[in-house]
């Protein structure tokens, strides 16, 4: 399985905290590891990923109108991350 880590900054993951309610299935590694991130905030945040965590967040995102550029940015990240294993 592809695992890598997504880095984001602050602004964008309050942004995909948003759209991903962690409080929904909060036993789940995904929701754990959002939230650790939540709860240690910084300017550049570096959360350990595998392809299917990134699936999920990409499900749950959906498509992204032009007016949320932070969530855009996010989901250009994590597109790269896809894209790049794909390779």
């Amino acid at each position: 399985m592809n695992r890598g880590v997504l880095v984001l900054s602050r602004d964008e993951l309050l942004e995909l905290l948003k759209v991903y309610d962690i409080s929904v299935n909060p036993e789940i590694p995904l929701s754990v590891k959002l939230n650790a991130s939540l709860k240690s905030i910084s300017d550049v945040n570096n959360i350990s990923v595998s392809a299917e965590e990134l699936e999920i967040l990409l499900d749950e995102i959906g498509i992204v109108g032009d007016d949320r550029p932070l969530l855009k940015n996010v989901v250009n990240k994590i597109n790269a991350m896809i894209l790049q294993w794909r390779v």
